[in-house]
């Protein structure tokens, strides 16, 4: 046994520096719990921006598709009506290449009709024609 220290005083010195290390290492949890705490309420104040800029990019994005999609109507009603106008040009075209197609029929037909090409002739160019030649 050591005599300078007595027991006791021994056994008080283990007892408070234990209860001092026991105190010391509460500390420390409790500084990394508030640390963690800390993160967290940082993490929490990041995902808000986060979210708050998420928001406005959201925004965004529905006013740039609401303009594409008007402008998009807008196309589709242009399309439409040049599509209306083209196909009545078309339907002109075609009836004035039938009428022009009759024309050079007739021509081709009737050689010697050039003065009025929408008339008929008044017999059959095939047979021949009881008629006399000038009522021809």
């Amino acid at each position: 046994m050591l005599t300078s220290i007595p027991v006791l005083q021994r056994i008080d010195t283990i007892h408070r520096l234990d209860l001092q290390y026991h105190d010391a290492i509460h500390q420390s949890a409790m500084i990394a719990q508030d640390e963690e705490q800390r993160k967290l309420r940082l993490r929490i104040i990041t995902l808000k921006d986060d979210k708050a800029i998420l928001g406005d990019q959201l925004a965004e994005s529905k006013n740039r598709i609401k303009s594409i999609s008007q402008e998009c109507d807008s196309l589709r009603a242009e399309l439409k009506l040049a599509r209306s106008g083209t196909q009545t040009q078309v339907r002109a075209q075609t009836r004035e290449m039938a009428k022009l197609k009759v024309t050079q029929l007739r021509m081709h037909i009737y050689p010697g009709l050039t003065s009025d090409l929408h008339q008929r002739p008044s017999c059959n160019p095939w047979t021949r024609c009881p008629r006399t030649p000038p009522s021809c």
